[in-house]
């Protein structure tokens, strides 16, 4: 059997403090939305301070940029996802994808506010909210819309799915 490195990263992201929020296909199988993801994404906040335990917390994984843009604040702050491969031994030649503004969605403090937290074996871990994964990834992806479609059945098999006045929005 594989080891998975997701736990790893996970860890290293939680000990090191990152205010960062899964997202992406691991996120997707969080909420029941099966999916097969050779990385993990994370929206993150992009203060001088965060982004520094984010370098610790890379530094700890042995990971490195591996395509432009560089991983500098300002690529960041445009909507620039900035792509890094793991040299840690739980996690060799995992990628580890980070970007801190998302097309459709809100700003990364409204995201935290409203943020879903798992509690795995290996501990919690945060979450984009249902609503803002799924507007994360209305994208011009045919992968995204099917994967849109897996998170509405499993979050209506869960019960979710009933509506109220809190849930419905229009637009």
């Amino acid at each position: 059997m594989s080891h998975s490195p997701i736990p790893r990263v996970l860890s290293t992201f939680r000990d090191r403090r990152v205010e960062a929020l899964l997202m992406g296909g691991q996120a997707c199988i969080l909420y029941g939305g099966a999916e097969f993801s050779r990385d993990v994404d994370f929206a993150l906040l992009a203060s001088r301070e965060n982004l520094e335990r984010l370098s610790r917390a890379l530094d700890d994984l042995g990971a490195e940029v591996i395509a432009i843009p560089p991983f500098e604040s300002r690529y960041l702050e445009r909507g620039h996802a900035v792509h890094f491969r793991a040299h840690h031994p739980e996690a060799e030649g995992f990628r580890i994808d980070v970007m801190s503004k998302l097309r459709g969605v809100e700003a990364f403090p409204r995201l935290w506010e409203r943020r879903t937290t798992f509690d795995l074996d290996d501990g919690p871990v945060e979450v984009l909210a249902l609503p803002d994964l799924v507007a994360s990834k209305k994208t011009q992806r045919d992968k995204d819309w099917i994967m849109i479609r897996r998170l509405l059945e499993a979050s209506y098999a869960r019960g979710s799915g009933s509506p109220t006045r809190s849930r419905f929005r229009s637009g």
